[in-house]
Parts: structure tokens; C-alpha cells; sequence
């Protein structure tokens, strides 16, 4: 008999999912629906995990779960029960767990999205280089953070950040506040001249076509008036449809990102290069809270801390400022545009240490005096300067040549 127990087992699994599949057919109404999605949504998320024999079964009832619930918002969905399964270990119940923490989002009170914030926040650093999860959780956080930008850093829950986690979430602040509303043209563009190819994008699938996709979409960006500065192209495109779908409402966001640095959700060196970046957002209610920001800001030091600098420079140079750029074209972060370069120079100038950080040093010299804006060149000079009077002499001989030939043309004709 013990032999059977098994067999007899699946056999009633089975009849479960079946009997299961017949109850939602009979939620004629909204009281019965919501007593399927009670009792058996979840079970049925933690089943397809764990019983490959039984998915196709399962697959059936949640298509028609789907159909009835995703656009019926006086369904609820068993959120807390949705967050434990989508922190388990096993990928394919935690993957069905976010499509259905996606369905909470509109369904969700302030209480409920605090209570799945910490939940999201954490998650961030499991697949850090993946940006459709990344800004799929980001989408999920965003009531959450509004909340806490509102409330004294005493009230908030428990966030439990790693490093990685940190450096993810800061990224994505960092993205969010350089996004420019005049870069929505590019991606129209693209739509228009490749209909069919957007979406491949956004999706991120890996495939033969991407490189082409790639190059239709560059192309695109290089003819519009206004790049993406800053962004990869993937984190512009996942922002374009999971952050600003409808209407972009960027002063909003960026105001709440610089209350929640204001209350510290970062230490100090994390949150003084995105401080700095947002005081070039060309909008008066998020430059003036940066630059009040500023002020509150240990500076000084700060500019001193090599790591501070690097961002800095990243902030700068996107992408050129790291050793090796990703193999991805995608993911290849692009340098910032001239509001964000002039208002980096002012913290390499004053600094003791960016000066001799080479080479993207010379890289930001060289960038800053070829721009054909002033305030870029002026910020340019400064730190050139800088740069030249701290130039060991093992470098003088090669670098000083070919930054006096710059510093040369700078000036122009005297």
C-alpha cells in the first residue's frame, strides 16, 4: 500500500485541480470569485512550481483566473501569502507570484503597499543585471515609496538593503532623475520606423534580430533632436513603459526621490552624486529641494572620497568611464547630457583627488572642452587646469601635449 500512496496522491491532486477549474467556471459573481481566489490562487502558484506533471493543468485554470480577474478590481488578491511565494526559492512559482503582484498594484491601500515595499526593495539585488525584473519591481514600489517620502524616516517599516540591493536602487534613481520628457520623441520615433521591433526590446529577449533591432533604435536616437543622456537603452525603454506608461509626471517622481535622500534612505556618498545630478533636471521644484539638499550635505568630504568621485565621473561619462563597457549595446550607458556635465565640474574642481583619477580624468577634459556650450567649457578650463597642475611628470610627457593642444583651441586665437 505504501508503494501506491503516491499514485493515489497525484490522482487526487489531479481531481483537485479539476474540481478547482469547475468552481471558477461557476463564479458567476463577484462573492464566488473572490472565494477561488482566496482559497486556491496560491495553492495553485506553489503546485506549478513544484508538480511539472500537473502544469498543463494548471496553466488552463489560471488563463481562465486571468481572464475573469486581471481587469475586475473588486477582486483582491492574498497578497501577503502572494510576497512569501514570491521570496521562495523556486524560480517558477516566484515568477507567476510577481505577475500576480503586478495585478495588486491598483488593488493595493497605503497599508498594503507598505507592507509589500521592503518585500520588492530586497528583491532587487537577486538578478541585478536583468532590468525588465529590476523595473518590474520598481513599478511595484513606486506607491510604496511615495508613502514613505511623506513620512518621518521613524515611521518607516524595515528595509533590509544589501550592498548589491544599494547599488541597484540607486542606479535607478540615478536613471530616473536624468530621464528627460523631451526623450519620449525617441522612442515614438523608433515605434514608427519599427513598429514590430519595440517590443522585442522591452521584453528583452536575447536573439539574432536584437542586433538589428539595436541599430534601428540608435539610428533613431541619433537622428532625434534630443538623446537619451545617461540611460542605456534598456533602462530608457523599461522606464518609457513601467514607469511613465500613460503620462509622465516627472517632477513628481524626482521630488519624491530627493525627499526619501533627504531622509536618508542612503548614506551620504551614495546620495550626494544623485543630488548633484538633480540639480541639472531643468525643472525649478526638483532643482531648488536639490540644491537645499546640497546645502545639508557634508560637501567637503565628500568630494574627497574616491568613490564619490567615480560615480561622479560615471555620472559623467555613463558607460566610458568604466574599465570595461557591457558586451550588451543595450545596457551601454550613454554620457550625460550638458546641465548634468556642467554641474559635475564644480565637485571634480574642488577636489583633491579627481584631478590625479585617471583616466577618466583626461577623458572629461577632453569631452568638456570640445562642448560647444559655455558653461561646459568654462567647468572644462577649471578642471583642466586642475588636471595639469597635478600631472606627475611620468604623465606630463605623454597626456600635458594633448590637453595644452585642447586647452589651446579653448581659448582660441590670442
Amino acid at each position: 500500500m505504501e508503494v501506491d500512496q503516491p499514485q493515489e496522491r497525484e490522482a487526487e491532486t489531479a481531481e483537485t485541480i479539476e474540481v478547482i477549474h469547475m468552481r471558477l467556471l461557476c463564479a458567476n459573481n463577484d462573492t464566488k470569485l473572490q472565494s477561488v481566489s482566496d482559497r486556491h490562487l496560491c495553492d495553485l502558484l506553489d503546485l506549478m512550481g513544484r508538480r511539472e506533471d500537473l502544469r498543463s493543468a494548471i496553466t488552463e485554470v489560471l488563463n481562465q483566473y486571468n481572464k475573469m480577474v486581471k481587469s475586475n478590481l473588486a477582486i483582491r488578491l492574498p497578497l501577503s501569502r502572494l510576497l512569501q511565494l514570491f521570496e521562495s526559492d523556486n524560480v517558477i512559482t516566484s515568477t507567476l507570484s510577481l505577475v500576480y503582484l503586478t495585478y495588486t498594484k491598483s488593488r493595493n491601500n497605503d497599508e498594503e503597499n507598505l507592507e509589500a515595499l521592503p518585500v520588492y526593495l530586497k528583491s532587487l539585488s537577486r538578478r541585478p543585471e536583468d532590468p525588465v525584473r529590476i523595473y518590474d519591481l520598481v513599478s511595484l514600489s513606486l506607491p510604496g515609496l511615495h508613502i514613505l517620502s511623506g513620512k518621518e524616516k521613524k515611521d518607516w517599516p524595515a528595509l533590509d538593503f544589501s550592498p548589491v540591493g544599494i547599488e541597484v536602487l540607486a542606479r535607478v534613481f540615478e536613471a530616473l532623475l536624468v530621464f528627460h520628457v523631451r526623450n519620449q520623441y525617441v522612442y515614438l520615433m523608433a515605434v514608427k520606423t519599427n513598429a514590430y521591433s519595440i517590443p522585442y526590446i522591452i521584453n528583452y529577449t536575447s536573439s539574432e534580430e536584437m542586433k538589428s533591432i539595436t541599430e534601428n533604435f540608435l539610428r533613431s536616437a541619433n537622428q532625434a533632436p534630443s538623446k537619451i543622456f545617461g540611460l542605456s537603452i534598456a533602462e530608457f525603454l523599461q522606464i518609457t513603459k513601467k514607469v511613465f506608461p500613460e503620462e509622465l509626471n516627472l517632477t513628481e517622481v524626482k521630488r519624491m526621490i530627493l525627499k526619501l535622500l533627504e531622509k536618508e534612505i542612503f548614506e551620504d556618498a551614495v546620495a550626494f552624486p544623485l543630488v548633484v545630478l538633480a540639480t541639472a533636471a531643468n525643472l525649478n521644484e526638483v532643482v531648488d529641494l536639490a540644491e537645499s539638499l546640497l546645502k545639508r550635505l557634508p560637501t567637503e568630504m565628500l568630494i574627497n572620497d574616491p568613490k564619490v568621485i567615480a560615480k561622479l565621473m560615471k555620472g559623467y561619462l555613463g558607460s566610458d568611464a568604466d574599465a570595461k563597457k557591457p558586451a550588451d549595446p543595450l545596457k551601454v550607458i550613454s554620457r550625460n547630457n550638458d546641465l548634468a556635465k556642467a554641474s559635475i565640474f564644480p565637485y571634480l574642481t574642488k577636489s583633491r583627488i579627481a584631478a590625479t583619477t585617471y583616466m577618466n580624468n583626461i577623458k572629461i577634459c577632453v569631452d568638456g572642452c570640445e562642448s560647444p556650450i559655455a558653461r561646459v567649457q568654462t567647468g572644462a578650463l577649471q578642471f583642466l587646469i586642475s588636471v595639469l597642475e597635478k600631472m606627475p611628470a611620468t604623465a606630463t610627457k605623454t597626456l600635458a601635449p594633448m590637453l595644452f593642444q585642447k586647452l589651446k583651441i579653448l581659448i582660441g586665437p590670442t
